[in-house]
């Protein structure tokens, strides 16, 4: 490792892109983190990949602790800024980062007090409170939520902890990534969903040489946007049941890695995200929440080309309302599916 992650890094807003991560911070995370995440399951998706003429795995990180890959960053960047002193840990999330942090906290023997938006599930809610946070709601979008969130770890003198925009966050989301490698050798495309940009700017450092995908809700466009424009846009509204990549900027730091590495973007509609929910349901008897399921969306709806290609998906979450999982079943606002 080249530089002390620990300390952040604070990117101005013109500045040149660059690559905020490399493949050995990624594997430091790796080291660290170890047995103390679960080696998610990687399972060949027989029915998408006949559909569309490729070989198509699914990565189950809706299997990881607290169900989403966000377990992974938030204890390796708690650990590692706490340095074993406890204290408390303040966070803004709309629910995957917030429960990573609570049982991050609760190993590490700190207090965690988490900021939500009005739009995060009641199911995600309440599992942080489960684990012992003190649970804060504020603003309508993420964004708003994270404002508060400084500002109380500020007044409180306690860690503030971003959900995606670190280089140790970034780091340990890249372990996916690393996961994958070894699981299945002869992969040439991965796909991933994008809010913030913390998986996909660790994907990008695990895996230069690879052909990365980032799907986005088509309400919630921010990162697609910025990279077109080369540089951070805030969108104006946020649209879309994909809570957990509903974002109104991605980060700064996410993004110089994105703009410095080249990776292809897309969008999905919540009909199609509900959709692909729908088939991962029936076909591969896995729950995902929306946002979890919006990488295999942009597959199923001919998004990507991957016709003769043997792909990896991560479903990074799988903390979903039940109401959400019967609007999948049923077709979505539309009617009832096929």
């Amino acid at each position: 490792m080249v530089h002390d992650l620990r300390e952040g890094c604070i990117l101005p807003a013109n500045a040149t892109p660059l690559s905020i991560i490399s493949r050995a911070d990624v594997e430091a995370a790796g080291r660290m983190l170890g047995s103390r995440v679960n080696r998610t399951p990687l399972i060949l998706a027989e029915a998408a990949g006949g559909q569309l003429g490729a070989r198509i795995y699914l990565k189950l990180e809706c299997h990881q602790r607290t169900g989403a890959f966000k377990y992974r960053g938030a204890l390796y960047a708690a650990a590692t800024l706490l340095e074993g002193t406890g204290g408390e840990i303040v966070t803004a999330s709309s629910g995957n980062h917030a429960l990573g942090v609570c049982l991050a906290a609760a190993e590490l023997g700190a207090r965690a007090t988490v900021v939500m938006p009005e739009t995060a599930p009641a199911v995600k809610r309440d599992r942080a409170r489960a684990l012992g946070a003190e649970v804060v709601i504020h603003g309508a979008v993420y964004d708003e939520a994270r404002a508060h969130a400084e500002d109380l770890a500020r007044s409180r003198r306690a860690l503030f902890l971003p959900s995606f925009d670190h280089p140790l966050i970034m780091a340990a989301q890249g372990t996916v990534v690393l996961e994958i490698e070894e699981q299945l050798p002869d992969l040439d495309v991965l796909v991933v969903p994008v809010g913030g940009g913390g998986l996909l700017a660790g994907a990008l450092a695990a895996r230069p040489d690879l052909i990365v995908w980032g799907v986005q809700a088509a309400g919630a466009d921010s990162f697609v946007r910025s990279l077109a424009a080369g540089h951070q846009v805030t969108i104006p509204r946020i649209s879309t049941l994909a809570d957990g990549i509903a974002v109104l900027a991605p980060g700064r730091l996410t993004l110089s890695q994105a703009l410095a590495a080249h990776p292809r973007l897309v969008t999905v509609t919540d009909a199609e995200i509900l959709a692909a929910m729908r088939h991962l349901l029936l076909n591969e008897r896995v729950v995902a929440e929306p946002a979890g399921a919006s990488g295999l969306a942009a597959l199923l709806a001919g998004k990507i080309p991957i016709r003769g290609r043997t792909a990896a998906v991560v479903i990074t979450g799988g903390n979903v309302m039940a109401d959400v999982l019967c609007q999948a079943l049923l077709g979505g606002p539309d009617g009832p599916g096929q």
